[in-house]
C-alpha cells in the first residue's frame, strides 16, 4: 500500500485532482452554457420560421463578409481576458503595478495598435467587398464607419478585461469569456443579424452591449446605421471603461498590494 502511496504517478494524479477543484466552476458552466445555447438556438431559429420576413441575399452575403472581416479585426480585444487571468496568475501584474504608468491604458494601447495594424490591411478587404458587391460608398458613413468601428472595438475590450478581473475570485476564468463570446456570436449579428431577431429577445438584446460590437459597425458601413447607434456606442465604452478602472482598482490591485 505504501508503494502506490508514494509512486511519483500516483502522487501526481493525486495533485491533479486536487487542482481540479479549481476547474470546478468551468465544469457546471460547460452544462449551463449547453442548455443556455440551445435555448436560444430553439428560439431564434423557431421565431424566424414564424416570421418568415423577405430577405436580400445581397445585402445578406454582402452583410456577412463584412461583419467577418470586422471580426477579425478585433481579434486583439480576444485575448484580454487571457493575458491579464495570467498576468494575476503567475504574479507578473506586480511588476506593472509597481511601474511609474497604469498598466490599465498601457495594456489597452498595445491592443490598439494591434488592432489598427489589422484594419489597415481589412479596410483594403472591405473596400474590394464593397466594389465587388456595388455599394456605393459615401464619405461621410465612412467617417461614422471608422468611429463605431472603434467603439465597438473598445466595448469588446472593456467587457474582457473586466472578465479578466474576475480571476481574483476565480482562478479560471476562461469558461466566462467563452459563454460571453458564445452569447456574442449568437446574439451579436455573426448568426444572423441583430435587427432579425423576435420579440423581447430583440428588445432585450439591445438594452446590453452584445449588438454594439459587430453588429452596429457594419450597418454603418451599409448606410443603415444612425448616429444614435453610435451615441448608444459612445455610452456604453463610458460604463464599461469605468466597471473596469473600478474592478481594477479597488479589487485586482487592491488584492496584491495587500497580498491577499
Amino acid at each position: 500500500m505504501s508503494l502506490l502511496t508514494n509512486n511519483p504517478y500516483i502522487r501526481t494524479m493525486k495533485v491533479q485532482v486536487k487542482e481540479e477543484r479549481w476547474s470546478r466552476m468551468d465544469f457546471i458552466l460547460s452544462f449551463v452554457s449547453i442548455l443556455f445555447e440551445s435555448l436560444i438556438y430553439y428560439l431564434l431559429f423557431h421565431g424566424l420560421w414564424n416570421t418568415g420576413g423577405k430577405i436580400d441575399p445581397d445585402q445578406m452575403v454582402f452583410y456577412y463578409v463584412l461583419i467577418n472581416i470586422v471580426s477579425l479585426s478585433f481579434q486583439p480585444a480576444q485575448f484580454v481576458t487571457w493575458r491579464l487571468m495570467d498576468n494575476i496568475n503567475t504574479g507578473k501584474i506586480i511588476h506593472y503595478i509597481m511601474r511609474p504608468y497604469s498598466y490599465m491604458f498601457a495594456d489597452y494601447m498595445q491592443s490598439l495598435a494591434s488592432f489598427i495594424r489589422k484594419s489597415i490591411v481589412n479596410f483594403g478587404i472591405l473596400f474590394f467587398g464593397a466594389m465587388l458587391f456595388f455599394h456605393e460608398m459615401i464619405c461621410t458613413n465612412m467617417v461614422y464607419f471608422v468611429l463605431s468601428l472603434l467603439l465597438g472595438f473598445s466595448i469588446l475590450y472593456f467587457i474582457q478585461a473586466i472578465i479578466g478581473c474576475f480571476t481574483i475570485w476565480f482562478k479560471d476564468v476562461l469558461r466566462f469569456r467563452d459563454v460571453f463570446m458564445t452569447l456574442l456570436m449568437i446574439l451579436g449579428g455573426r448568426l444572423i443579424p441583430s435587427n432579425m431577431l423576435f420579440g423581447n429577445l430583440k428588445n432585450a438584446i439591445y438594452i446590453s452591449p452584445i449588438p454594439y460590437i459587430y453588429d452596429i459597425p457594419v450597418k454603418v458601413w451599409m448606410g443603415k446605421g444612425n448616429i444614435t447607434e453610435i451615441g448608444y456606442q459612445f455610452l456604453w465604452c463610458v460604463i464599461l471603461a469605468g466597471a473596469y478602472y473600478c474592478l481594477y482598482c479597488c479589487c485586482v490591485q487592491h488584492n496584491i498590494e495587500m497580498g491577499t
